[in-house]
């Protein structure tokens, strides 16, 4: 799977970043992944959708605490993630 690039709306062509040197998807990749944990929080019980293109530090970022499936994939690479928080059980 290609790393997601901001600044070409689309796939990086590297593994390391040449594009630009402000490392914009980094900076994305927090805020994005942060901002759909936290609306998943606020709507537990209840998955929160989200349509569009996750990178893989996104993804793993969200599966930390919270469970995300991919019940479509579209032709244009997004997808629709179905993300629901993980309340722990003490």
């Amino acid at each position: 799977m290609a790393k997601y690039c901001p600044v070409k709306d689309g796939p990086a062509l590297y593994l390391d970043c040449k594009e630009c040197d402000e490392r914009v998807c980094e900076e994305d990749t927090k805020s994005r992944a942060e901002s759909l944990v936290e609306m998943a929080k606020n709507k537990y019980p209840v998955s929160v959708s989200y349509i569009g293109r996750l990178s893989e530090p996104e993804q793993s970022k969200i599966e930390e605490t919270c469970d995300i499936h991919h019940p479509a994939v579209y032709m244009d690479g997004s997808a629709m993630y179905s993300i629901r928080y993980r309340r722990s059980v003490e």
